[in-house]
């Protein structure tokens, strides 16, 4: 197994893009070409007739430069649905005005949630929220000189607000990861840790099966879900505080000694907020 050093530089960012190369049979957690993690919006909560602003949170490890489109899907899933999700959200080209309305371009895009009749959307999850199926497609080059452009599409789930829910049941916020810290052993491995800022893990209201009591009071509990451009982790999710291993096994690829890995952690709440990327380089021995 290769030895890895301590972690350096670790920051916050939306956006990064590294080189290297992946293996077909890579795990979820492994960067592998062009992905789409997942999309930040601020605020984490909103309201028709709001305005949002939607960042992208995607990496492609040819480090060819990414576009993005978003769009707002129209089309609403049935109590009957095996999805939470339409699947024409998905399959609809770009451009297919029935469906989709497009949001605009770029890395990050500022909207108006268009005003609507919320109650459309459908009855209220476990935490009284609903949400509108936003579509992220990023689009990279190909590869190698004559390649055809790679693309790839996710649906952000934004939460919309409820009508007629009570003062208690505040908005939901974005959890923030504080930092990330990185202890060396003997093994050759390394114990990661991503712990949140104070007030990441809300109180929220949530349903429940009792008429006299229709909610509760429940406090979040974020997550982070670790990604790398190579070697594996002990536990691709963790909790606040709690600990990964990270170690880089020889049939996970490696580069070569000297060479440095990234390391990611991205944080969610209960309701669908997220955090911002966070990163860290560990360098092979």
């Amino acid at each position: 197994m290769r030895t890895p050093s301590l972690l350096v530089a670790f920051l916050p960012l939306l956006l990064v893009a590294a080189a290297g190369c992946g293996s077909p049979f890579a795990p979820l957690s492994e960067l592998d070409g062009l992905r789409v993690i997942g999309a930040h919006a601020e605020p984490a909560e909103v309201s028709p007739g709001d305005t949002v602003t939607m960042s992208a949170l995607a990496i492609d490890q040819a480090g060819k430069p990414i576009a993005f489109d978003w769009n707002l899907c129209k089309l609403a899933t049935t109590l009957a649905a095996s999805s939470t999700v339409n699947q024409g959200c998905v399959t609809a080209a770009l451009g297919d005005a029935e469906v989709l309305t497009p949001l605009g371009s770029g890395e990050s895009v500022t909207f108006q949630l268009p005003v609507f009749d919320v109650t459309k959307l459908g009855v209220p999850d476990a935490t009284l929220g609903v949400s509108v199926p936003i579509r992220l497609t990023a689009r990279a080059p190909g590869e190698n000189p004559g390649e055809p452009d790679r693309v790839v599409d996710g649906i952000f789930k934004l939460r919309v607000r409820y009508p007629g829910l009570p003062m208690l049941c505040a908005p939901n916020r974005n959890p923030t990861i504080a930092g990330l810290s990185g202890t060396a052993k003997e093994d050759g491995s390394i114990t990661l840790v991503a712990t949140f800022t104070p007030g990441s893990a809300e109180m929220y209201c949530a349903s429940t099966s009792d008429q006299a009591m229709p909610f509760t009071i429940k406090t979040e509990q974020p997550t982070v879900r670790w990604f790398s451009t190579a070697g594996r982790f002990s536990s691709d999710v963790t909790g606040d505080g709690s600990e990964t291993t990270f170690t880089v096994p020889p049939d996970s690829n490696p580069p070569p000694s000297g060479s440095p890995i990234d390391i990611y952690a991205f944080g969610r709440d209960d309701r669908g907020g997220t955090s911002l990327l966070a990163h860290g380089v560990v360098r092979l021995k």
